[in-house]
């Protein structure tokens, strides 16, 4: 086949020198009948065409010195001008195939004839030698510029990390990308790789194309449908003490409680990744940070510098092909870039950068994209060298779309999908909720025996089973008490006799329940199981630390939501506070602060007792907690009329103690020293040994 059309090439070359505006040109029958054995049909025609023109050194219509349009058609303006196709020429000539056949005519060879050697000598079917102007490099530069900046944009949008909307618009960005990126590759830089254009002038090859990215995308939905159906997140009831802020969570206890079921898992996501940074300020300089970047953070910026390059190779021979070539390609790279880069800002910032420095750092990598453009439009003037550009950029657009923006896109779908559960979950935990009142309050007659069976079961018995729901067991509990009065009488000597078996863990669990549950407001479980509330104090006087940790976490509950428990607290306030637990005087000094900060009047003389006691403990922390806090107090009621004379006197003990540690040689005391002297007691611009002389006197 190629010898065929290597001996009709050398027939029109012999004819190079013959009248081609004329069509009095005579072939011998040989000659002609070679020809026309292979110009047929159109499709012959339009490969013999391509290869006429790639003999003059034209790989792409765009290069042609002058190309032949409707109006010169028209007016019949042909003259050293070129036909862009096949196609062209046969309408110029007005040759129309037999529509049954297909097939042309002898006399529509014939009539073909002279313009094909016209295509061979004329000049218009040149190699346009202007064809990489001025105007190529600028457009593709100010688009490479522009690629560039709206990656950088991403750091624009962090601060609304936080909206609903934002990882919605995230992810259309991620999906837009992956289109792209894909079905360029696919469906035009693979091709053109491979010069399929050229062998296939009826682009059948799309079809395939078409059927690889439904493929894809069927196997993407597949992934999809088979995470929602085997990976179903199972809802737990829980309930909040109504429209109050008492809930069984660290926060509101200022500490350990009963674990929730529902704590936040750690998040991986871009949000997550920058919500650290955001929260500290960092004023180290670059060169500082660079040293203690950590190794993720160099190693996203020398991929993002060996990505751009190749952006800014493929754009290169792009836009010196044309215009439209390099805008078409770079679609997907803007798609691809805005998310990726906003990804890799959130990197560089947890490495260690501020905002500013991750941007400088980005904008360095990006500025491979200008040398990979320079090398790029170079090299696109090679006419052997777009295949290998093409199949080099397709490579690398098919991986990042499915390697990198694919998985990008199902964990944002994950992210979003989280978030809308975590929105329902209150209501429907509240209807759960409504719904099990509703159950135990119509069937409380016939549920009371099994619950107190069930109860029963749980805390007396000793086996594995039970042993496993015992410490959830509570929170039944819990909900029960604010539903059924009657069933939690039955159930209270179980939790009482659980305050004092000899299993540490079973106390332990116990005590944290009624603590959580006399602490909470708008009820009187207190006073009305009195006998349930002096078993509990005195597991919270003598019981182990781990106990008395976590039951005065909720000594400011008490105090605040039952204020007719004071007395009974403080007995035992005074007892843990003569504990040999260091952490349980530490956290009662915190108690006490966070108790009476709010009300300094209300201060009982054993409270102050306790302060004044702790003020010369021989632990660091507890002492200072309570110097500390007697320097509030003197700085707000040193002379309040409230102050009894012996807890006055008392005081005295304060300026002792500071005395007293401004000659001790440890670091800690001489700063906890000039801490009190300048925060409660004396201008902040007084000398410290004028202070101290102050004092002495």
């Amino acid at each position: 086949m190629i010898s065929y059309l290597g001996i009709i090439i050398t027939i029109i070359f012999t004819l190079e020198f013959c009248s081609v505006l004329t069509i009095d040109i005579h072939l011998t029958q040989s000659e002609s009948n070679l020809l026309y054995s292979h110009l047929q049909t159109p499709i012959d025609l339009s490969l013999f065409y391509r290869k006429l023109l790639r003999s003059n050194g034209i790989d792409d219509v765009a290069r042609i010195q002058h190309i032949v349009t409707q109006d010169d058609i028209q007016k019949l303006n042909l003259v050293n001008k070129c036909f862009k196709s096949s196609d062209d020429l046969l309408n110029a000539l007005k040759i129309i195939a037999s529509n049954i056949t297909g097939i042309l005519t002898r006399s529509d060879v014939d009539k073909l004839s002279p313009a094909l050697i016209d295509a061979k000598v004329n000049i218009g079917c040149a190699k346009s030698g202007g064809r990489v102007t001025w105007k190529n490099v600028l457009i593709g530069l100010l688009t490479v510029t522009f690629i560039n900046c709206s990656a950088l944009c991403g750091a624009i949008i962090l601060p609304f990390r936080n909206k609903p909307t934002f990882k919605w618009v995230l992810s259309g960005f991620i999906g837009l990308a992956v289109g792209t990126l894909t079905g360029s590759g696919i469906f035009h830089l693979i091709p053109m790789a491979f010069n399929t254009p050229d062998r296939d002038p009826q682009h059948t090859y799309l079809d395939k194309a078409l059927i690889t990215m439904i493929i894809i995308y069927i196997f993407y939905m597949r992934d999809q449908l088979l995470r929602i159906f085997l990976n179903v997140e199972t809802i737990i009831c829980t309930h909040t003490h109504g429209g109050d802020d008492h809930v069984l969570t660290e926060s509101n206890c200022h500490g350990d409680s009963i674990p929730s079921k529902f704590a936040n898992s750690k998040d991986v996501s871009i949000t997550a990744a920058t919500e650290q940074v955001f929260k500290k300020s960092r004023t180290r300089g670059l060169i500082e940070n660079l040293k203690k970047m950590k190794a993720a953070g160099w190693m996203i910026f020398i991929g993002d510098m060996l990505h751009n390059f190749i952006d800014g190779l493929t754009l290169g021979a792009a836009f010196m092909v044309s215009i439209g070539e390099g805008l078409r390609l770079s679609l997907p790279i803007i798609f691809e870039e805005f998310p990726h880069e906003l990804g890799d800002i959130a990197v560089l910032l947890s490495s260690g950068l501020t905002i500013g420095q991750a941007l400088v750092m980005n904008f360095l990598s990006a500025c491979s994209c200008y040398f990979g453009f320079i090398l790029g439009a170079k090299l696109g003037e090679l006419e052997h060298f777009h295949p290998w550009i093409y199949a080099l950029a397709g490579g690398m657009f098919v991986y990042i779309g499915l390697a990198d923006m694919i998985p990008e896109l199902v964990a944002m779908g994950d992210e979003i999908e989280k978030d809308y559960i975590e929105a329902k979950k209150p209501k429907l935990r509240e209807e759960c909720y409504e719904l099990v009142e509703s159950i135990i309050r119509r069937g409380e007659l016939i549920l009371k025996p099994v619950i107190t069976d069930y109860f029963k079961a749980v805390l007396i018995a000793e086996d594995t089973e039970s042993l496993h729901l015992h410490s959830k067991i509570y929170y039944v509990f819990d909900s029960l008490c604010h539903i059924s009065d009657s069933i939690v009488v039955d159930l209270i000597p179980l939790i009482e006799q659980r305050l004092t078996v000899p299993n540490e863990k079973h106390r332990h669990d116990a005590a944290k329940i009624i603590a959580y549950l006399t602490s909470a407001p708008n009820n009187d479980f207190a006073q009305k199981y009195k006998s349930l509330w002096n078993t509990f104090l005195t597991q919270f006087k003598t019981g182990s630390s781990e106990i008395q940790l976590s039951c005065v976490k909720y000594l400011k509950s008490y105090f605040t939501n039952h204020p007719e428990l004071k007395t009974d607290l403080e007995d035992v306030m005074v007892q843990l506070s003569l504990s040999t637990d260091t952490n349980v005087r530490l956290q009662l000094m915190t108690q006490i602060r966070s108790i009476t900060n709010s009300n300094l009047i209300d201060i009982s003389d054993k409270m102050k007792q306790i302060l004044c006691e702790r003020a010369r403990d021989k632990i660091w922390e507890v002492r200072k907690e309570a110097l500390d806090y007697f320097g509030y107090v003197y700085k707000k009621e040193c002379v309040n009329a409230n102050w009894s004379e012996d807890i006055q006197k008392q005081l005295t003990w304060v300026a002792n103690c500071i005395i007293h540690l401004y000659y001790q040689k440890s670091t800690q005391d001489k700063l906890l020293v000039e801490r009190l002297l300048t925060f409660y007691l004396m201008p902040w611009d007084v000398k410290t040994d004028d202070k101290i002389r102050v004092l002495l006197t």
